[in-house]
């Protein structure tokens, strides 16, 4: 399952905020240096998710706040995402 999502880096935890217009919001405390801030959205959505962080991969916006990510688990996708609406 593709979906769009915008990190916010440098913050105090880590953990996912909100599903707002097609968009998942999440701050992650680790910082935007050479993936940190990229392998901290993935352990924090697999944590989420209760998917394997190898279930996740990153589309589109390596190096950017807005990412395209691939979410191999489409029912506990939903079942994630029905918890934020």
């Amino acid at each position: 399952m593709k979906i769009r999502v915008s990190v916010k880096p440098r913050s105090l935890l880590s953990k996912v905020i909100s599903f707002e217009g097609n968009m998942l919001h999440v701050n992650v405390a680790a910082i935007p240096h050479k993936g940190k801030s990229n392998l901290e959205l993935i352990k924090t959505l697999s944590t989420f998710f209760k998917i394997p962080k190898s279930k996740i991969s990153i589309l589109k916006g390596s190096k950017s706040k807005i990412k395209e990510l691939d979410l191999d688990d489409e029912q506990k996708v939903i079942v994630g995402l029905k918890k934020l609406l």
